[in-house]
């Protein structure tokens, strides 16, 4: 028989392709191809259709693709129906002819199948086809007993699987069914169930009879992952589904997104018997009341007791974990929740205490999550509070990861009953809470001195977007804080925050890394502990702390209001940016006894020790800050090691020379200068300054400038071009009134790469003399200069006949809607080492140079109109390439007028 040792088959768009295992015996593929008058490569053997008429009945694996397959169901075309009893792995994509898959009598065949996967079929109405069976055919309970593997997607036809007595999966441990929408009973047959569960109240119930996905006729004894996602069915299984099997002891890992109308997922029946439970994801649920209903009042406490990681996201509706019985439910007005709490918003409004109280929390008493370590809890705007006062006993005592966002009307994260448990914290974010005010609350603690471990092993703290906070931690002179594991901290757009840090916990905290506040009206980054009695002149020592960002803290004055003095041995970076009543970064204490600093004449950020910034190498910095320290000559003092420097305008008038700050800094190597007039920066003399400054400055590589309100970048009177002498990288941005960049009066023959983007005023880049310069540039990148016509300027007197780029390899000329050519003189440009060009958006380019252009190693140019068309073409040199494109584009956009 043909095809008897084919293990593998493979079926394409409109051909199947045989792939033949090497226990084949080639002569048999000879012989088959032969038969079917298919060419033969290597061991793929083309079948057409119509040619499905030989048997396969040693096939193992088997894939379907986007073909159109003229039959009901698979087992009518013999090459598949042969191969019943050796099939393990089945595939079968988008296959829009096919309404069923299996036949009854195919089923009882399929004893080897071990993975199942359909997808995107969108004439599929059922996996099995019950009603077409032999008329003599009795059908008995069916059996898949090796199927580990069942995937379901996009099949929008899909109303089952099946029907019949029963139906079992017993080696199911993967099991999935996404965007079906009209599957809303896996096995027809079901047994129906009321979605309020509460028997005392059924006849009352406005909620009518629905069917369950699974019932007690699906048997998957093994499964241990479901997956289920954009189904319509308003209840999973059902509650008797426990008395008939177990199938929820072995199950690990469920995730259910988009299920617009479930709103519940266990019983607490059920949920007690998924005893191996560890993760647990529910996404996009929009009728989702709660995770667990009781079935009757006074239910036993619901266990998850492996439960590892619980994600909760865009669940509108859902306030609690698990709701009570329906009794209790009518008893307490529970069914809506944003009413209930109306009311008892406006009975308590004198009295926090009691609206916290009166507030059913997410994990009441009778929620035992033992094991949970991962927390994630997303965008539920019916969430008012978390914690239950008297939580089940051990429950989230693990907890080493929780993330809030989006939960608008929640009031505070942590309460002060909730400390002791959050011993193994680590990571905790919460962002986008427009009502949260506090994170730690710490006023129950008042009665006696108290030791809090609140998050003791906390490492990363991410705090954003909550508009309401006034407290991180809301502590008094009765609690000490100890938090020695912290190493970031993150803090955002939190415009009540006044403060980040009692004083008591900015000084423990010896690990901190990294600590970034960005867009807050605090005023201060620590405050006083109320009450406390403190030492005349604190000290804060911060010796791990490497990076400090300080960003748009419009109000911030200064780092404690107090007499201290702060080290920072360690720290590498200093951001200080657009925080405007900063006026003096740092000043030396005189006096530890009085806190005297060597400044008088303002309130400085820090008051800092004889050694200030030993180790610091990043220093982004507004001017002004910085401006009365280098007029007093004490802030290069503490830059010895600075090699990157950014300063933000604008550069007023001063009787400072910058010029002579920057010969201060020895290994300076990058200078970033953003928003304002680099000439009012670079050329101003001070009062002090003896000379002009022409030695360049010996390690300064790159220079980067953003945002920059000059009309030409370097006076052609001026002698500092000779400050940039061994500069190795230039880098424009955004510098909208720049009319000339490189004036002749310029060299840049350490220059190994040039990047100017977003410069509007620009009409070329460099003349020629400066391009010859340009000994030693290796990329050049040059985009989104609207008013850009050619890339070297032409003069009319020129006297150079060749440039060689020498070891040019990159060339991308982006976004140039005016650029018609790179060169329009008649000078010879050579490229010896250039590998690529990129002209993308430059649709008026006719040419690369008048004159000859030699690029011996370069074979194609990628020319497009949109950085996701680039085309790589050639026509022998790069002249002739960038002509022939140009015609062609002309012609197309002609056929299309």
């Amino acid at each position: 028989m043909l095809g008897t040792d084919l293990h593998q088959w493979n079926v394409g768009t409109d051909h199947f392709a045989l792939f033949l295992e090497t226990t084949a015996i080639p002569g048999d593929r000879e012989r088959l191809c032969s038969s079917l008058a298919s060419p033969i490569t290597s061991s793929v053997v083309a079948l057409r259709y119509k040619q499905l008429e030989v048997e396969l009945p040693r096939l193992e694996k088997l894939k379907l693709r986007s073909i159109n397959i003229e039959c009901r169901w698979l087992d009518q075309l013999p090459a598949v129906s042969s191969s019943c009893q050796t099939l393990s792995k089945l595939i079968v994509d988008e296959c829009n002819g096919l309404k069923f898959l299996f036949s009854y009598s195919m089923v009882k065949s399929l004893v080897q199948l071990k993975q199942l996967v359909i997808r995107n079929c969108k004439s599929m109405e059922s996996i099995i086809n019950i009603e077409e069976s032999a008329e003599d055919e009795e059908i008995i309970n069916m059996i898949f007993p090796k199927l580990n593997l069942l995937l379901l997607r996009g099949l929008p036809k899909l109303t089952g699987f099946g029907s019949g007595n029963s139906i079992e999966f017993p080696s199911l441990y993967t099991f999935g069914i996404q965007d079906c929408p009209s599957l809303k009973v896996f096995f027809s047959g079901s047994t129906c169930v009321n979605i309020t569960v509460s028997k005392e109240h059924e006849a009352a119930s406005s909620c009518a009879d629905v069917y369950p996905l699974l019932d007690k006729k699906v048997l998957l004894p093994s499964l241990r992952l479901l997956d289920l996602n954009s189904i319509t069915s308003q209840v999973i299984w059902h509650s008797q589904l426990l008395a008939t099997s177990s199938f929820l002891h072995n199950l690990k890992i469920v995730t259910v997104f988009g299920l617009g109308d479930l709103k519940y997922l266990f019983s607490s029946s059920m949920a007690n018997s998924a005893v191996q439970l560890n993760i647990l994801v529910i996404i996009d649920c929009k009728l989702m009341e709660a995770l667990v209903v009781e079935e009757e009042k006074g239910s036993s406490t619901v266990l998850f007791p492996k439960l590892r990681d619980l994600i909760l996201c865009n669940l509108p509706k859902l306030a609690r974990f698990c709701w009570c019985s329906l009794a209790e439910q009518r008893s307490m007005n529970c069914p809506n929740t944003e009413t209930s709490f109306s009311k008892t918003l406006c009975a308590n409004m004198d009295s926090k205490e009691n609206l916290q109280a009166n507030i059913q929390p997410l994990f009441d008493e009778k929620v035992g999550l033992v094991s949970i370590k991962k927390l994630s809890i997303v965008e539920m705007n019916n969430l008012r509070k978390i914690w239950h006062n008297q939580l089940y006993s051990d429950s989230f005592s693990k907890l080493e990861q929780v993330k809030i966002y989006g939960c608008n009307n929640l009031l505070n994260v942590f309460p002060s009953h909730m400390l002791g448990r959050l011993q193994g914290l680590e990571i905790l974010e919460v962002q986008n809470c427009d009502s949260v005010e506090e994170i730690f609350e710490l006023e129950g603690l008042r009665s006696k001195k108290t030791h809090a471990i609140a998050a003791a092993q906390l490492r990363t703290l991410q705090i954003h977007y909550l508009p309401k906070l006034k407290h991180v931690w809301n502590v008094d002179s009765q609690v000490i804080l100890s938090y020695q594991n912290l190493h970031s901290i993150s803090v955002q757009f939190c415009g009540s925050l006044k403060s980040l840090f009692p004083a008591s916990v900015a000084r423990g905290l010896v690990q901190l890394e990294e600590l970034s506040i960005r867009s807050c009206m605090m005023e201060e980054i620590t405050a006083e502990d109320d009450g406390e009695e403190v030492e005349a002149v604190l000290r804060f020592r911060f010796p791990q702390l490497t990076k400090l960002k300080l960003w748009k803290l419009s109000r911030l004055k200064s780092f404690y209001t107090g007499s201290y003095i702060s080290e920072w041995p360690v720290l590498k970076t200093l951001e200080v940016l657009s925080c405007d009543e900063v006026e003096i970064l740092a000043s030396q204490v005189l006096s530890h006894g009085e806190s005297r600093h060597e400044i008088p004449t303002g309130q400085p950020l820090f008051l800092v020790g004889k050694d200030a910034f030993p180790s610091l190498e990043c220093l982004v910095v507004d001017w002004n800050c910085i401006q009365k320290e280098i007029l007093h000559g004490k802030l290069s003092k503490y830059l010895c090691k600075l090699n990157y420097l950014a300063l933000l305008g604008p550069f007023k008038e001063t009787a400072i020379c910058p010029s002579c700050f920057l010969h201060k800094l020895p290994n300076l190597e990058t200078l970033c200068v953003y928003n304002g007039f680099i000439n009012e920066l670079l050329l101003r003399e001070g009062l002090s300054c003896k000379g002009k400054h022409a030695e360049s400055l010996d390690k300064l590589g790159c220079l980067v400038l953003f945002q920059l309100s000059d009309q030409h970048l370097w006076e052609k009177s001026s002698e500092f071009g000779n400050l940039f002498q061994n500069l190795k990288s230039l880098t424009l941005f955004q510098c909208g009134n720049l009319k000339s960049l490189m004036p002749s009066s310029m060299t840049f023959t350490n220059l190994m790469t040039l990047e100017v983007s977003k410069c509007g005023g620009l009409l070329n880049l460099m003349v020629l003399s400066v391009a010859k310069s340009l000994v030693q540039l290796t990329r050049m990148d040059i985009s989104d200069c609207e008013m850009m016509t050619e890339i070297i300027k032409h003069e009319e007197d020129e006297a150079i006949d060749q440039i060689i780029f020498n070891r040019l390899e990159y060339l991308v000329l982006k976004g140039l809607p005016s650029l018609t050519i790179f060169h329009s003189g008649n000078c010879t440009i050579v490229f010896p080492s250039l590998q690529q060009v990129v002209v993308i958006r430059c649709s008026n380019m006719k040419l690369f140079s008048r004159g000859v252009v030699s690029t011996p190693i370069l074979h194609t140019l990628q020319i497009a109109e949109t950085e996701d068309d680039d085309v790589g073409c050639w026509e022998g040199d790069l002249n002739t390439t960038i002509k022939q494109r140009y015609i062609e584009k002309n012609a197309e956009n002609s056929e299309q007028n």
